[in-house]
């Protein structure tokens, strides 16, 4: 986990409070993390997502959030990581669908509508490792 923090991320270490979600959350239990502001809860989910199989969803309601959250990645990550909102053309979402279901990202931030449309929903179960491949 360390090693792979300082290889995608660039960070030496986690802050306090991060190890215990991040150990958490590779065990693959349930975690509710409630961290204040500055304290690093998208590293708690991102670096996850990067070691385990398939791919992580992020749920955010706001467009500008999810930009800024993919924006600030680094290259390494940010390239296995997509976002699909209403800011994009069909043709963008259907090969940004595409790559979900061909496994092609880790990181996966979509709007909560996004659950109700069934091609969202077919990428995400087609693709390596979900649960339901």
């Amino acid at each position: 986990m360390l090693k792979a923090l300082h290889t995608l991320f660039g960070h030496p270490e986690l802050r306090p409070g991060q190890a215990a979600v991040v150990t958490n959350v590779l065990a693959r239990r349930d975690t509710l993390a409630t961290m204040p502001t500055g304290a690093g809860k998208s590293l708690t989910f991102q670096l996850p997502a990067m070691l385990l199989d398939g791919a992580t969803l992020v749920i955010s309601p706001l467009i500008a959030l999810m930009k800024d959250q993919v924006e600030s990645l680094p290259a390494t990550v940010r390239e296995r990581t997509t976002l699909i909102n209403s800011t994009l053309s069909p043709d963008e979402q259907r090969r940004r669908l595409d790559g979900i279901a061909d496994g092609a990202y880790k990181l996966v931030y979509a709007a909560p509508e996004r659950l109700r449309h069934q091609g969202f929903l077919q990428a995400m179960r087609a693709q390596p490792g979900s649960a339901s491949s």
